[in-house]
């Protein structure tokens, strides 16, 4: 596999974690501290997107290059070639989800977390040309419940 860095995915993240509606779940959460890269070679895999958290032991050989990541996502690019911009921005978010307030990894319900698939369906994932900007959903939509089981 060879990985490119992605900084329209850090881009999308700020964004997310500016959303008035959106930003209680990301609060705890610096995109500068996170690398994102995109798969290059579109090979298929399991897994369309994750996230995983930087060893602290690679901490100090991130430093050497002046980089200070917690955690890494990655977008497989045989799952994510041709999508939208706001395809791409529900995955950010689904992957950003599993950062918990803790900084632990938070599991999610099933394939996806609830509040995904209240909004966009258990198919999101296939039905690019019709999803809604997450960005811009209305604050009635649900997204404003402070609750971590959302």
């Amino acid at each position: 596999m060879i990985f490119r860095p992605a900084p329209e995915l850090r881009e999308i993240a700020e964004e997310l974690k500016s959303v008035t509606a959106l930003m209680w779940r990301f609060h705890h959460i610096d995109p500068a501290r996170i690398g994102f890269f995109y798969e290059t070679t579109c090979e298929k895999t399991d897994k369309v997107a994750e996230l995983t958290p930087v060893d602290p032991l690679w901490w100090s050989v991130l430093d050497e290059f002046g980089v200070y990541w917690d955690y890494l996502i990655a977008v497989y690019g045989y799952h994510a070639e041709g999508k939208s911009r706001n395809w791409l921005k529900i995955l950010v978010y689904h992957e950003l989800r599993h950062i918990g307030i803790d900084g632990k990894l938070v599991k999610h319900q099933v394939e996806d977390f609830k509040d995904i698939l209240r909004e966009f369906g258990i198919d999101w994932l296939d039905n690019d040309p019709d999803l809604p900007d997450i960005a811009k959903l209305p604050a009635n939509a649900g997204w404003e419940a402070c609750s971590p089981l959302n």
